[in-house]
């Protein structure tokens, strides 16, 4: 015990060399390396050593506690970079999976969450990074390029571009059927979105040609029984108008079909 007190480890020498060749020299493998980075990470007074031990550690909680309270800008991007590496599952000892997924929760960072979308190494972590992103690009890119097929159809399922899916739709047409069957379909309803104002124009345009022709041709009696029906079809498209956001119904139509009904 007196002879502790005099030989202490070289990690705790009081040259900082001497600590960061011993810092260097510790084995992954050695039951007491883990305790030994985390402490130089946190209370080192050399920079060069905090850094170096963040570069190793493997615990998130150490690494939160360096972005917390450590003022050196090299050393917080060292942390960054290894939370990174960490979250990611690219280099072992690392956390384990769930782990690793709730801290990502806490992330309000794209570009990390980016990062772990393309090197995360297991699906669920890659699928819970894209819940939190946006970038209608970046699903285009994994809707296509994914090794996993889960992953692959979240993110086709995340697209609202049409130009995004055009593209994941062409480059997965015959390498990823359920991939371009999802993009097709919701092209497809996008597409028919677009033409939802022109189709309810014709519609309503009809039913005033209608109208006018019968009001037209005199026969009376069987422009009265038309009447109630043309008037349904009429409510009717003006619900779905409203419904789709389109403003107020076409002014002109809607003052050709008020004059033929009046004047029936």
């Amino acid at each position: 015990m007196i002879l502790q007190r005099f030989f202490k480890p070289k990690w705790q020498h009081r040259n900082p060399q001497i600590r960061k060749q011993a810092m260097i020299a510790l084995p992954d493998q050695a039951a007491d390396t883990a305790a030994i980075l985390e402490e130089a990470a946190l209370q080192d007074p050399d920079g060069d050593i905090r850094r170096l031990a963040v570069r190793r550690v493997a615990k998130l909680a150490v690494i939160d506690k360096v972005l917390q309270s450590e003022q050196d800008d090299g050393i917080v991007g060292a942390a960054r970079a290894r939370l990174q590496q960490l979250l990611a599952g690219k280099h072992q000892p690392c956390p384990a999976l769930q782990e690793r997924v709730d801290r990502l929760a806490q992330l309000n960072d794209d570009k990390m969450l980016e990062y772990l979308v393309k090197q995360g190494q297991e699906p669920e972590l890659r699928r819970a990074a894209l819940e939190k992103l946006s970038r209608e690009a970046l699903f285009g890119d994994v809707a296509i390029g994914d090794s996993d097929a889960d992953v692959r159809l979240h993110a086709v399922n995340k697209i609202q571009r049409k130009s995004t899916l055009d593209r994941v739709y062409k480059a997965s047409k015959g390498k990823d059927k359920k991939v371009s069957a999802i993009a097709k379909q919701r092209l497809d309803a996008i597409e028919a979105e677009e033409q939802r104002p022109q189709m309810l124009q014709q519609q309503a345009r009809q039913i005033c040609v209608t109208l006018e022709a019968l009001y037209r041709g005199g026969d009376w009696q069987r422009t009265r029984l038309q009447l109630p029906s043309s008037n349904d079809k009429w409510r009717a498209l003006q619900v779905q108008w409203t419904q789709s956001s389109l403003g107020v119904f076409d002014a002109e139509l809607q003052a050709r079909f008020t004059k033929v009904t009046a004047d029936i």
